[in-house]
């Protein structure tokens, strides 16, 4: 296993609220509280180790590879939530609203319950509902689905100019032929990846 995965990290993590601080938490209930939607990456924490309290997201023990490379490797296993449906990478074209703007957008994943998508907008906050219109492909027809913003998270990559944001969403409503065309993609994707 890999060292970096195996070197202690602090169970007394604290969260600030506004002017309340909470904690201490275990690394585990941290990990937890963030899958919940109890932390956000925005939200400041602090632990013995760190000189000031820090944004969660420039802290590398929850740094999304981190986190990744936890799971891959059955590290803090009681902390995570299990997928309930197979991710396969993808570039799949959609439009996004919220009933009042437009957004073009790129699925990077896909699965039978959500998406990773990559846009230009740092507008939308998780808990938002958003409509996608995945657009047609040679390998799919147009579909439309409504879902909710789990999470949002900045990348390196850019889009015409601006910064590029990663939402990760969670279907709440989808057609039946929507259903038959993502898991037409998922088994195409895993196919293509097996060849």
């Amino acid at each position: 296993m890999n060292s970096n995965l195996e070197t202690q990290v602090s169970d007394q993590w604290h969260i600030l609220k506004g002017e309340t601080q909470y904690g201490p938490y275990s690394y585990s209930e941290m990990i937890k509280m963030m899958q919940t939607k109890m932390v956000f990456s925005f939200d400041y924490i602090w632990a013995p180790h760190l000189e000031a309290w820090t944004s969660l997201a420039d802290v590398p023990e929850f740094s999304p590879d981190r986190l990744s490379r936890l799971v891959e490797h059955n590290v803090h296993n009681e902390a995570f939530n299990r997928r309930y449906h197979e991710r396969v990478l993808c570039k799949l074209l959609l439009y996004v609203n919220d009933k009042q703007r437009l957004w073009q957008g790129v699925a990077e994943n896909l699965s039978e319950g959500g998406a990773l998508i990559l846009m230009e907008n740092p507008l939308l906050l998780p808990g938002e509902i958003i409509h996608l219109h995945f657009r047609n492909t040679p390998s799919m027809e147009c579909f439309n689905v409504s879902a909710e913003v789990l999470t949002k998270r900045l990348t390196k990559q850019r889009i015409q100019h601006d910064t590029g944001i990663h939402y990760a969403v969670k279907f709440l409503q989808i057609s039946t032929e929507g259903k038959n065309q993502i898991k037409k993609q998922v088994l195409d994707w895993k196919q293509k990846k097996g060849a």
